[in-house]
């Protein structure tokens, strides 16, 4: 994620003829430019929305997937959030 942002940032000073030097966070806020991560997030949300919105083999598998979460605290099966 950390990459795309910075990409990101590169290419708005670049476009801009700004220096390589200056600070993404200020410009992205001073453009209104919404970060890559909550962009994102949002979508993630969205589409998890409509997957449990509808009966179907991804909302099945998003189901096991949040009681494996939930029972073992995994995020994958087989890796705990440690690794």
């Amino acid at each position: 994620m950390r990459r795309l942002e910075s990409v990101q940032g590169r290419l708005i000073k670049q476009r801009l003829g700004l220096s390589k030097l200056s600070h993404n966070t200020a410009l992205l806020k001073a453009l209104n430019i919404k970060k890559i991560e909550d962009i994102v997030n949002r979508n993630v949300l969205s589409l998890y929305s409509r997957i449990v919105g509808v009966e179907s083999p991804a909302r099945r598998l998003m189901q096991h997937l949040l009681s494996r979460f939930i029972f073992y605290g995994e995020t994958v099966p087989g890796r705990n959030n440690a690794g």
